[in-house]
């Protein structure tokens, strides 16, 4: 029998934009839709990473040279690429002890 080789895709992230997206990372040379360069996959540490810059976002303190419509951009891109990678963009912190279909 020969196994069938899957296509997973994975969150990646460009260096060099700052663009977010998924891409097949099993094909050789996964580059940036935008600008063609060279992509890192997003681990858990990355994800982490929006996550708090998501929610730093909401605070009046942070990035205070960004305007209203900045800020609304940037949040709406992070929303739409955590919604497309089927992660949350609460982090699991309300779910820390609870075994998988354990209450």
């Amino acid at each position: 029998m020969i196994a069938q080789q899957t296509h997973k895709t994975s969150p990646v992230a460009c260096t060099r934009c700052d663009w977010l997206g998924t891409l097949d990372l099993t094909a050789q040379g996964a580059r940036c839709a935008a600008c063609g360069a060279i992509v890192n996959p997003l681990r858990q540490k990355g994800l982490d990473n929006l996550r708090t810059h998501y929610r730093l976002l909401l605070k009046m303190g942070h990035h205070i040279d960004w305007t209203l419509e900045r800020r609304a951009t940037e949040q709406e891109r992070l929303e739409r690429f955590f919604g497309a990678i089927d992660e949350p963009l609460r982090g699991p912190q309300n779910a820390r002890g609870k075994i998988d279909g354990a209450e």
